[in-house]
């Protein structure tokens, strides 16, 4: 089946804090793309709500606050949740990191 998504992905180790609603909780990115990220969650996230994330500290895409909305979130065997996050407006900065990032290596 081929991969239909408009931007390559690639997979990432980083963790991040998001705020939804007032409260604050925390994830790790499974992987990334110019416009959205793979997160991996304790609890289930409501599809369509916005939230902010801060992207925390990586060694190759600057720690950044970033706006975006939940697309899906399905429940893994370990209890654990995979929610992907669409971006919405991401800034110039981060849009270059994440392109170098993802396509590090490639001619």
């Amino acid at each position: 089946m081929a991969d239909k998504r408009a931007f390559p992905r690639k997979a990432i180790e980083a963790k991040v804090a998001l705020v939804m609603d007032g409260r604050k909780f925390s994830a790790v990115v499974i992987d990334i793309s110019v416009k959205g990220m793979l997160l991996e969650f304790d609890q289930p996230l409501e599809i369509e709500k916005c939230l902010q994330l801060n992207l925390l500290e990586h060694e190759e895409i600057s720690s950044c606050i970033l706006e975006g909305q939940i697309v899906r979130c399905e429940r893994r065997e370990q209890g654990k949740f995979v929610v992907a996050f669409s971006l919405l407006n991401p800034d110039d900065k981060f849009m270059m990191d994440a392109l170098a990032y993802i396509h590090q290596g490639k001619i």
